[in-house]
């Protein structure tokens, strides 16, 4: 029987009854000589900088003009690239196009107070955009808004509270928008706590007039469904409603179109919608990593030095950024273990309230999940936020098949030993090992002729992850880059927060960095590095 070490607590069912294994590849960062090379190519520099992100986050992949759309959450602008760009002006690329999105929601609706452009997405037919905007008041509605690639409007559609993410459907049928519900003043009496729900607009009949409809999770009120969802390890808080508590995230839609997957980040779950019916047709916990076996090593110590070892302790997925891929017939989900903590209203007040417990450890702070207020753990348990990892899960099952163990602290310590584990506004050792890591933030899958690969980025030491997941039994480390200029805090490019795969004969992976305020467009092939050296 292979190696069942890298297995999470929620597939030990699974391994007893059939022999499902996660196969976390031993690998060094010195990766053996392959076709396969992360390089620079390109880099727009949006001239915006935030220590605490929301610059050039969100990034897209128009195939129609080959170019890339950025969005800007701190100058409120969709801005745009061509990809059609000489060797001269390769890093130091200007935009052909620059939307300010709150000045033309003002064009339909005065009356909208902006707040927050989150997210961008390409129609797979049409040279169409879309873009999510969430309002001022964090209870009211948003929009999902299309334009056109010159950025004419099409239709703007009132959509349910906190858009955060807008996918189109691989056949272009259909739009949807994750509206993630959080309670930003707290808990208490006359506050609200918005559901989280999703919102899908049917394009089959073009881009006027469309509307939207809510998908939400009410069904899953009941206490016998309840009861359902924290045994399969969802987190819930007590006493609060699942269609109030659970808070989409992200959504992908496998490659046939036929289902939605909704990352529920702070819930530790994803949901499967069935798009023939539009229904929620299950939601299932992703179960909790265990740090204590080999394979799974972190850095928890916050001593300046990088040291992986066992921790008695459960790591929660908490997946961010997700995608789908098939393979042989069988679709996979993609997930960026990243990790999440609630923390809402303002601190000292009633309504304050975080969900994290710090203690001190060998000398060391760490930040534990405090499971007071929550269902969905074991009582003798000890738990930490986030996978530091990626994970593979069988769509059919919703069982992890494959994690990337310790992979992701292991590399960066072996080729950033001074940096190990910084922060994205601090260019220190160790600065986040008793927090998150290196948290990785967002996945994409990319198909190189009859290769697959997923890339993932990591948001606190930067950097791009490169694996090849061809043979989800046997996934392969590819490669690691990372652009950023640790002379200096923020420097360089730091924080990949949105990630873009572009196809084709040349390869590219687009990146947006949140901090450093810069998008770099990077080659894949190797021969690409060869022929810059030469």
């Amino acid at each position: 029987m292979a190696n069942s070490k890298y297995l999470s607590t929620k597939s030990l069912f699974a391994f007893s009854m059939a022999g499902a294994v996660l196969v976390a590849p031993t690998v060094s960062a010195d990766a053996a000589e392959t076709e396969y090379k992360l390089s620079l190519d390109a880099r727009y520099d949006s001239g915006v900088q935030n220590a605490e992100g929301g610059t050039t986050e969100i990034v897209a992949y128009n195939k129609h003009n080959h170019s890339a759309y950025v969005v800007n959450g701190e100058t409120k602008k969709v801005e745009a690239f061509s990809l059609n760009y000489h060797k001269e002006s390769a890093t130091n690329l200007k935009p052909f196009l620059s939307i300010d999105i709150a000045e033309l929601l003002k064009t339909v609706d005065a009356q909208f107070e902006y707040g927050d452009l989150t997210s961008i997405a390409v129609h797979p037919n049409e040279n169409v955009i879309a873009a999510s905007i969430q309002a001022e008041g964090y209870s009211d509605y948003g929009y999902a808004v299309f334009l056109t690639a010159e950025g004419e409007l099409l239709s703007a559609v009132k959509v349910k509270a906190q858009p955060d993410n807008i996918t189109i459907s691989p056949d272009g049928t259909k739009a949807f928008t994750a509206n993630e519900g959080e309670p930003r003043e707290g808990y208490g009496d006359n506050l609200i706590d918005p559901q989280g729900s999703i919102s899908l607009i049917e394009l089959s009949n073009g881009f006027e007039k469309l509307k939207a409809e809510t998908i939400n999770f009410e069904q899953f009120d009941t206490d016998e469904k309840c009861a359902e969802l924290v045994e399969s390890q969802v987190i819930l808080k007590k006493g609060t409603k699942p269609s109030v508590d659970l808070e989409p995230e992200y959504i992908t839609v496998s490659e046939d179109s036929k289902l939605a997957f909704v990352a529920l980040q702070e819930n530790n779950a994803i949901a499967k919608i069935d798009l023939t019916s539009n229904e929620v047709v299950s939601i299932e916990g992703l179960g909790f990593k265990d740090f204590s076996v080999e394979g799974n090593e972190i850095d928890l110590r916050k001593d300046g030095q990088a040291k992986l070892q066992n921790e008695n302790y459960f790591g929660i997925y908490m997946a961010d950024g997700i995608a789908t891929y098939n393979v042989n017939g069988k679709n996979y989900i993609v997930t960026a273990n990243e990790g999440d903590s609630r923390e809402w209203g303002k601190e000292g007040t009633e309504s304050f309230h975080l969900n994290e417990n710090e203690q001190e450890v060998d000398g060391s702070e760490i930040v534990f999940y405090d499971k007071t207020q929550y269902d969905g753990f074991d009582d003798s348990k000890e738990y930490i936020f986030g996978g530091r990892s990626f994970s593979i899960i069988d769509t059919e099952t919703m069982e992890v098949v494959y994690d990337s163990g310790s992979d992701f602290e292991r590399i960066t310590a072996e080729q950033f030993p001074e940096y190990f584990n910084a922060s994205n506004d601090k260019a220190k050792l160790d600065n986040r090992s008793g927090k998150k890591g290196p948290e990785p933030e967002d996945v994409k899958i990319g198909r190189i002729g009859s290769e697959i690969f997923a890339f993932v980025g990591l948001e606190r030491i930067g950097g791009i992850m490169m694996y090849n997941v061809t043979d989800p039994s046997k996934v392969e480390f590819v490669d690691y880059l990372n652009l950023r200029d640790f002379s200096e805090d923020i420097a360089g490019d730091v924080s990949p927060e949105g990630l873009a795969f572009v196809g084709g004969s040349n390869p590219q992976l687009i990146v947006g960095h949140e901090v450093s305020g810069t998008v770099t467009v990077l080659n894949l092939l190797a021969n690409h590095q060869e022929k810059k050296e030469k």
